[in-house]
């Protein structure tokens, strides 16, 4: 009798202890996370950013590969389908294939299962192409690099896992709290660099790098490619010349670099000694970590502005490897500060 009373309570504190073990994995978010797709990577970091350890986010765009030529094949769209979200960029055609696709597969509305970002552009600031280019309309290319764009991603990301998971919806909140507070943190550091550089004249490689000219209040004096894939105008080409013979800069982006329009830069960098600023956009990093990373770069490359650029080779290569110091040294700074606040 007693030996059966005994055992009773052993079973009892067992299921306790699995019961409890149950609901601290899953606080953890070790079990039952949402998972979540995005189509490029710099959007991973946001929803994270949200989502903490409830979700389990991946990107459909691998690193290496350029966005606007991505195409959806059999394992892109079985990956994607086993999502309970997808967020994506909105500006490429292959994103709303993908949603229409995995929509249909699953008997869902497209609502349901994703989020477009292009659907809150009203409260976005979207550039306009500049008129000189020839070309009108508003420029979607890499428009979430803007603090102020990323605080209403964020929003949105908040409010639609809120929908999905209403017992996560506090701890997205208090989540979405914290990342406003970064951004205001970031904004001092961005109105910091403003200030020193605001209207030196820069040649871009693509329509991406806009936006980081516009944060810096950089003048855009020429952009070589409007269209993926396209080869600069005589006109374009003579612009961008003049520009950098006259001291402007070049600012390249993880998007154009891997674009052909990369080697004409390259060459007008050789024959006007002007500097490249490689900046970043769609890296799979942290927002703070890519903008730390951009203030360091160009900071460091326009800090050495005061020595006489030269087409020699030797001389650009001295400069160029001063602010890969600097940027790398940044971004290890940020990212160590970004660890220390998160605790």
């Amino acid at each position: 009798m007693l030996w059966g009373e005994l055992m009773k309570s052993i079973y009892a504190i067992l299921l306790l202890i699995v019961i409890s073990t149950l609901i601290t994995f899953n606080v953890e978010g070790y079990l039952e996370k949402i998972k979540i797709a995005v189509s490029i990577g710099v959007l991973k970091y946001i929803v994270e950013e949200i989502g903490g350890i409830r979700v389990e986010v991946f990107s459909i765009v691998p690193p290496n590969i350029e966005p606007h030529q991505f195409t959806i094949t059999p394992q892109v769209l079985y990956q994607a389908s086993t999502a309970k979200l997808i967020v994506i960029d909105g500006h490429m055609d292959w994103e709303i294939k993908l949603v229409e696709q995995v929509a249909k597969a699953k008997g869902v509305k497209q609502n349901d299962i994703s989020i477009n970002l292009m659907d809150y552009k009203n409260n976005m600031t979207i550039l306009e192409i500049p008129s000189w280019t020839g070309v009108s309309g508003r420029n979607y290319h890499g428009y979430w690099i803007l603090p102020e764009n990323i605080i209403v991603i964020a929003e949105a990301i908040k409010n639609k896992l809120s929908e999905i998971d209403p017992e996560g919806r506090e701890y997205y909140e208090e989540n979405f709290a914290k990342l406003k507070e970064e951004i205001n943190i970031l904004n001092k550091e961005i109105m910091s660099l403003k200030r020193k550089i605001s209207g030196v004249k820069t040649v871009l490689a693509f329509l991406a790098e806009q936006y980081i000219a516009y944060i810096f209040g950089l003048e855009v004096a020429s952009i070589l490619t409007i269209e993926e894939g396209t080869s600069p105008t005589p006109k374009t080409m003579e612009a961008a010349y003049n520009t950098l013979k006259e001291g402007g800069i070049i600012l390249v982006s993880d998007v154009s670099s891997k674009m052909p329009v990369y080697n004409t830069i390259q060459e007008l960098s050789k024959q006007t000694g002007a500097p490249i600023i490689e900046v970043m956009i769609t890296m799979e990093m942290g927002y703070t970590s890519i903008m730390m990373y951009n203030i360091g770069i160009i900071n460091g490359m326009l800090l050495n502005r005061s020595i006489k650029y030269t087409s020699t080779q030797a001389n650009q290569e001295v400069t160029w490897i001063i602010t890969a110091m600097l940027g790398i040294t940044v971004t290890i700074e940020s990212a160590y500060i970004y660890k220390i606040r998160r605790r």
